[in-house]
């Protein structure tokens, strides 16, 4: 039998054998793997390790996760970056799950506000992360060509004050700030873009699919795994405005093209369901639980 109960970054599971009963930690990065590692030196207490950024981990989480009974990353690509450093590891991937999202869709008519193309990118502000200067250069491209197309770029972050002062003279881009119901954005949206630098999977890129929204990403990290070009989205290199535009305009100017990926997407995401990630991860609790029985 398996239960939980959540502390902060950490999911404890309680196994019930025949023969007793044992505490498996789940933790997701930061001082819960080391409060994990640290209480499997002391007890045994088995543990594993959800990681969801691509960088190198620092030598004493690598040495942490050398405890752990699994290391789970969110990306095949992530995973591969720490066999890279470390081959000892025991390496598994689940892919993030599509969280359940509704839409209301008078809210998402006010959200579109009469233009006729929304083209939407959610993320935190932080150009080195997510890339929004590359987006404000595309707006620039196309803002003489498609002059219906508005830029909404959604969050919060530390260059928001920056990336202001570079749109200032670009009529079609909007900040629309921090959005409670972001389900709202994703119905009114009609492509989603997705120029990060670096990823380790884009969750709002399958949130976004959720809702038959196909993407123009940068061919990073975990994004490749989830977005397969001409099928559910258009990729494109990382950090090439030229290109990046050129797949953006090729969707705005073959409407059956758009709704094809976007009918691409809407199945992609179903494929990541809530139960389907649980279904992975019950299946690696009881792997250890029978390895420590």
């Amino acid at each position: 039998m398996l239960s939980r109960r959540f502390t902060d970054s950490t999911t404890v599971w309680r196994l019930a054998s025949g023969d007793g009963s044992f505490d498996l930690l789940h933790v997701h990065e930061g001082r819960s793997a080391q409060t994990a590692a640290l209480r499997n030196l002391l007890s045994g207490t088995p543990f594993l390790v959800t990681r969801r950024i691509p960088q190198a981990p620092s030598a004493g989480a690598l040495r942490c996760y050398r405890r752990a009974s699994r290391v789970v990353s969110v990306s095949d690509a992530i995973a591969e970056g720490l066999r890279k450093l470390d081959g000892s590891l025991r390496l598994l991937t689940v892919h993030d799950c599509v969280p359940a999202l509704h839409a209301d869709p008078g809210a998402a008519e006010e959200f579109r506000g009469g233009a006729r193309w929304v083209i939407g990118q959610v993320g935190e502000l932080h150009d080195a992360h997510k890339g929004q200067l590359l987006t404000l250069e595309v707006a620039r491209q196309l803002i003489r060509t498609h002059p219906g197309v508005s830029f909404r770029l959604l969050g919060q972050g530390r260059d928001e004050a920056l990336l202001r002062q570079e749109a200032a003279t670009l009529a079609n881009v909007e900040f629309s700030g921090w959005i409670d119901n972001v389900a709202n954005v994703y119905a009114a949206m009609d492509v989603l873009v997705y120029p990060s630098r670096y990823e380790g999977l884009g969750s709002a890129i399958l949130e976004a699919m959720s809702f038959g929204v196909p993407v123009v990403a940068a061919a990073v990290g975990g994004i490749p795994e989830i977005v397969t070009d001409g099928v559910n989205g258009l990729l494109f290199e990382a950090g090439n405005t030229s290109q990046f535009g050129d797949r953006l305009r090729s969707l705005l100017d073959d409407e059956p093209l758009r709704l094809r990926l976007g009918a691409g997407a809407r199945e992609q995401a179903a494929r990541y369901s809530a139960a389907a990630m649980a279904r992975d991860y019950r299946a690696i609790y009881e792997e250890i639980a029978g390895e420590e029985s």
